[in-house]
């Protein structure tokens, strides 16, 4: 097993391509009009941290839980994506849905565009965005003209019914030849779970521990007997 880690991990290494950034570019996407997030439920989304607080430049752990007011009936068109099993990895192939501006004229929140991409190694996001940590990661493909923009803050990028990222900045003008960050959803997982868990039992109410019930129960049985 631990061979076969090895040569996997191996293989990875070789894989990652070969290009080096020259410089840091500024950072941008920024939300324009309503935050934009992805269902991870029938009633929380997440969301870029920075489409509903202040926005740092030095962006970490760039994500926001939102819990909607009302559940969301599912149907055969809306359905919650799940949260990730695993981390990301150098190659996984994303897929990126979003509503933000294009170089071809289409308006900005009127269709909803898609793109393919695939993520790069922390090491070789950090020669662009040096201050960048595990819980972000990058997506990048060289011979692409796509990339994310203006607009697409707080969407998807999915793999096999997952959300393993969200989108968080871009190089200013939204130049593709430059890497893209996501949040890292794997990396934030286990805090996704813990709010929503917490909400859960917020909107239920307090509730004493079985033990505590069943001597609250033996002592009203105990004052009330005597009068019946």
């Amino acid at each position: 097993m631990v061979l076969l880690f090895a040569v996997l991990c191996g293989c990875a290494v070789a894989l990652e391509p070969a290009f080096k950034f020259d410089w840091t570019p500024p950072l941008e996407v920024i939300p324009h009009g309503p935050p934009r997030g992805v269902l991870v439920s029938d009633q929380f989304v997440l969301t870029a941290a920075h489409c509903v607080t202040n926005f740092e430049k030095s962006v970490s752990s760039d994500i926001a839980v939102l819990k909607l007011k009302t559940k969301i009936k599912m149907n055969s068109k809306v359905s919650p994506i799940h949260l990730p099993k695993d981390n990301v990895y150098t190659g996984m192939p994303l897929v990126l849905t979003g509503w933000g501006a294009t170089k071809t004229g289409v308006q900005s929140f009127s269709v909803l565009q898609v793109m393919s991409t695939s993520a790069i190694g922390l090491n070789h996001c950090k020669q662009a965005f040096p201050w960048l940590d595990s819980s972000m990661f990058c997506v990048y493909v060289p011979e692409s003209s796509s990339t994310v923009c203006n607009g697409d803050s707080g969407g998807p990028a999915a793999y096999n019914n997952s959300v393993m990222g969200i989108v968080s900045f871009a190089a200013k003008g939204c130049l593709p030849e430059y890497p893209q960050g996501f949040t890292n959803v794997f990396a934030a997982k286990n805090w996704i779970e813990n709010v929503m868990e917490g909400s859960e039992r917020s909107a239920s109410g307090p509730s004493l521990p079985i033990p505590c019930t069943l001597l609250v129960l033996f002592l009203v049985l105990v004052l009330v007997y005597p009068f019946l």
